[in-house]
């Protein structure tokens, strides 16, 4: 037994690294061994274009992506297990969601904040906001028929550089050290684009998130939470967004319900609300 558990974990070793270098058919094939080496139950298809991923633990729902360590980052230990994570890391299990809720996902990417609803079997009105070309035409498949806007979200309506890091989910409209590419993309401040009170918004910008909150305006009277990723993620610095978010959060009305330090994620409560 001890012989063939060393054969295994030397296979695994194996298969990870050859992942980490594959693209289009032959990443497919290797995520799925990678999958089975350990247990998990995701397994990915690639269509020629895109690669779909597919968990029967939630038969319901299939995702796509586009790029190869985004997709192992997210996705190797299945649909569920992603749903949780981002559950946890936003607070989600924090706040009372009901049926009709709306919610508004900032930095959407792929969509992946939408699992952890459907996971729970909660109808809630999904909305989301991503300006990457290639992860917004994912994104809305993957929540279809919900909506997700191809806009960068600021404290203006302008044309602005974005700087695309794909593999990694980290672009942004503040140049960081290190991008792939460099393409304009449309801003709007986001107070134009909120009717109606929103239970939750998630706010992940990698550093544009001050902007973005400047850009609800007087319009933050009608969001009950906000989640954000307030990471070291702004610019060249690599600075957090922790001091200016918190600061100008609880000036307008809000108060700091919980905070996760591993990866500086705070939620953020409207104490007009009852």
């Amino acid at each position: 037994m001890e012989i063939l558990e060393k054969l295994k974990a030397r296979r695994l070793r194996q298969s990870k690294r050859a992942l980490r270098r594959s693209t289009g058919a032959a990443y497919a094939q290797l995520f799925n061994e990678t999958s089975k080496l350990r247990g998990t139950s995701a397994r990915v298809v690639w269509d020629g274009s895109v690669y779909i991923v597919s968990d029967p633990e939630m038969p319901r729902r299939e995702y796509v992506f586009r790029h190869e360590k985004q997709g192992l980052l997210a996705y190797s230990d299945g649909l569920v297990a992603r749903a949780e994570n981002l559950g946890s890391a936003y607070f989600l299990e924090n706040v009372n969601f009901q049926d009709g809720d709306i919610v508004f996902d900032c930095g959407a990417n792929l969509g992946d904040l939408f699992l952890w609803f459907d996971h729970k079997n909660l109808e809630i009105e999904y909305i989301g906001f991503e300006p990457s070309p290639v992860e917004f035409k994912c994104a809305e498949q993957n929540v279809a028929p919900h909506l997700v806007y191809n806009l960068g979200l600021w404290n203006r309506d302008d044309e602005l550089q974005f700087y695309v890091s794909s593999q990694g989910a980290d672009s942004s409209l503040i140049e960081p050290s290190q991008f792939d590419e460099v393409i304009t993309v449309q801003t709007k401040r986001l107070d134009a684009l909120i009717e109606n009170e929103i239970k939750f918004l998630k706010l992940e910008a990698e550093g544009a998130e001050p902007e973005i909150l400047e850009g609800i305006g007087d319009k933050l009277d009608q969001i009950e939470y906000i989640s954000a990723d307030l990471g070291f993620e702004r610019g060249k610095k690599s600075e957090s967004t922790l001091v200016p978010v918190m600061n100008y959060l609880l000036r307008n009305g809000f108060e700091l319900e919980s905070i996760r330090h591993d990866r500086i994620c705070a939620l953020f409560r409207n104490r007009a609300f009852s």
